[in-house]
């Protein structure tokens, strides 16, 4: 709600920081705990280069799908 009703721009990017550190924060605290119990290390070093190397592939193809 605070950084809905923001009219000052440095507001908004202070609270819009917060925010963002929050949620990168719970997120990253569940899947670091979370995640390693499910899968042997090797699976999740596989899959994590893969997601890795997929994200960097789209970002450069994307703006080709978008245009």
């Amino acid at each position: 709600m605070a950084y809905a009703y923001q009219t000052n721009n440095t507001m908004v990017m202070i609270i819009g920081f917060l925010l963002t550190m929050c949620m990168y924060a719970m997120s990253a605290s569940i899947l670091s705990v979370y995640v390693p119990e499910l899968f042997p290390t090797r699976y999740r070093f596989q899959g994590k280069s893969y997601a890795a190397g997929s994200g960097k592939l789209l970002n450069v193809l994307m703006p080709y799908f978008i245009i």
